[in-house]
């Protein structure tokens, strides 16, 4: 076993304290890290939700004419074919 002196006890025991001290510090900034990510990740889910219900709603938008204008192409086709 290693003999220590009576001030490098002194310092192992404070450098045992500090790095106790910055342990705690990380894990609480990892916390905050961690946080903040998932704060920004459901408020780009949203965002992204939200553009798809928009391209959603433009492509119904789109469809429905397009349809209704190939029935009726399609019909103009028919009558002047017979």
């Amino acid at each position: 076993m290693l003999r220590l002196y009576e001030d490098d006890r002194d310092l192992v025991e404070d450098l045992s304290v500090d790095l106790e001290q910055l342990l705690a510090r990380c894990k609480s900034l990892l916390r905050s890290i961690t946080n903040s990510r998932d704060s920004y990740r459901a408020v780009m889910d949203t965002r992204l939700n939200e553009t798809i219900r928009v391209l959603t709603v433009i492509t119904l938008a789109m469809t429905i004419p397009t349809m209704l204008a190939r029935d009726l192409w399609h019909e103009c086709a028919v009558a002047v074919a017979a």
